[in-house]
């Protein structure tokens, strides 16, 4: 008997009439795929996303005696935190995250690990001769709560709905805005975005770091706290190059919230758990398969943009090795540059030519190629008006895309309770569901670790206990 195959539009026809039959009789990914997973794995807590705040929610747990798993896509732990190590010298690199805020939270997590952290308070931010401006007032006009999450006075002070520009011009502060721009990279179109998320981002522990200093790995290697984190909670917690296919919260035979993964090479897990902690971009796109509550839904489907962020590394730049390059535009108000482009084009200096590249755009719909090519474009840009001439075409030694980055609601969602509606999903399912990332705070790790250990971790231990006793 001869073998036959579908041709592509049948193909097509038969896929299309599965789904649409799927859908109909209301089956999820666990009645198509029920029995076919390798394993069913029990744990106390499931931490979606390997990146800053779940690793260090992870780590925290398992010290509280709680197993735990962390599902993360990428094939290494610490999200946005990218290092670099050159193949001759063997020197790291950082181009991802590599300054943190002099907080305590980030001396507990770097000492847990024995990892030294260097200061960087000689680092001139300002014009030589100028004292480190510590009086910059945008982010210290509003409650220290801001740095706790969206806890928000009912109604939003509107100075916290303007955008960022007339929030400055309305104060007489536009003289900071060429600094702010500096601590703002990846904030996209800056004074056009709601100034909450500004003053968000470059807040007061960024005024406490320009007068006591930022802190960074003393060795270049952020990523070994990740690494170190990955073996303190053991291998058989993290199942890395792995995602989501579908969940099941509700009405589950253990009690528990259930997971199923797929990891690479290796299939389908269920993952059953007490409770989980979601760390990834809370939106539509990134919950594809999750059986999403409807006041899930009503928030997470109000994120209506994200900005785009680049990091990377360059070499055969051809311009001055001790230069640090910030884009400007001579039209612009205040020179800000025009975006999407470079925000600085810095050398490492610990190794030769090598230099430090950040890109951004006030969407998030880039291509990870077209950035690469505005980076060249731009750096032989910079080779002309700087009269540099070379044969070698600019060529990247690493390159990530911290896409999406800061996603936002309109400014009419932030009057209409938004954050209030955001902060209550905490305990939703019974008490097991939680939340941890920049969508519930802001992107920096050093106050998405503060947030975990005053906010989330508490909250998590208090609905355990409750669990327990009933």
């Amino acid at each position: 008997m001869r073998n036959r195959t579908l041709d592509k539009p049948l193909r097509l026809m038969f896929l299309i009439s599965y789904i649409g039959l799927s859908k109909s009789h209301g089956w999820s990914a666990f009645d198509i795929n029920d029995g076919q997973w390798a394993q069913v794995i029990e744990k106390d807590v499931c931490i979606v996303g390997g990146g800053s705040s779940g690793v260090h929610a992870a780590v925290s747990l398992f010290d509280m005696d709680r197993t735990v798993a962390i599902i993360e896509r990428n094939d290494h732990l610490g999200g946005h935190c990218e290092t670099w190590t050159d193949p001759i010298s063997v020197v790291p690199v950082d181009y991802g995250v590599v300054i943190h805020q002099p907080l305590q939270e980030v001396y507990d997590f770097f000492n847990k690990f024995n990892i030294s952290l260097l200061n960087m308070s000689s680092v001139p931010w300002n014009e030589p001769g100028d004292p480190a401006n510590a009086s910059l007032p945008a982010a210290a006009y509003f409650p220290t709560t801001l740095l706790h999450g969206y806890d928000l006075p009912d109604p939003v002070p509107e100075d916290l709905i303007i955008p960022f520009g007339a929030f400055l011009e309305k104060h007489n502060l536009t003289a900071v805005i060429p600094t702010y721009y500096q601590f703002s990279q990846g904030m996209g179109n800056l004074l056009d975005i709601p100034t909450i998320y500004a003053v968000k981002y470059f807040n007061l522990g960024d005024l406490q770091a320009l007068s006591q200093g930022y802190l960074t790995a003393a060795d270049g290697d952020t990523s070994k706290l990740y690494r170190k984190a990955g073996d303190y909670v053991g291998p058989s917690s993290i199942f890395l190059q792995s995602t989501i296919v579908s969940t099941r919260r509700q009405n589950t035979t253990s009690g528990n919230l259930e997971l199923l993964i797929s990891t690479k090479a290796e299939g389908l897990r269920l993952l059953s758990c007490k409770q989980a902690l979601l760390t990834i971009p809370q939106t539509l796109m990134s919950l594809g398969g999750w059986d999403l509550s409807a006041e899930e839904y009503v928030v997470f489907s109000q994120y209506v943009n994200a900005n785009g962020y680049w990091t990377g590394l360059v070499t055969n730049v051809g311009l001055s090795p001790t230069t640090t390059y910030w884009n400007a535009a001579a039209t612009t108000p205040f020179q800000i540059p025009v975006l999407p482009g470079l925000y600085v084009l810095t050398p490492v200096g610990v190794v030769d030519n090598v230099w430090e590249v950040k890109f951004g755009s006030p969407t998030a719909d880039l291509s990870d190629d077209q950035v690469r090519a505005y980076i060249q474009a731009q750096i032989r840009t910079l080779r002309s008006v700087n009269n540099v001439t070379s044969a070698k075409e600019p060529s990247f030694l690493a390159f990530s895309s911290h896409t999406t980055f800061q996603i936002q609601i309109a400014p009419e969602a932030i009057r209409d309770s938004f954050f209030r509606n955001l902060t209550s999903l905490q305990g939703g399912f019974g008490g097991r569901m939680f939340y941890s990332s920049a969508a519930f705070h802001t992107p920096y790790s050093a106050l998405l670790w503060r947030f975990n250990q005053e906010v989330v971790l508490p909250l998590m231990k208090k609905q355990t206990e409750r669990l327990d006793v009933t």
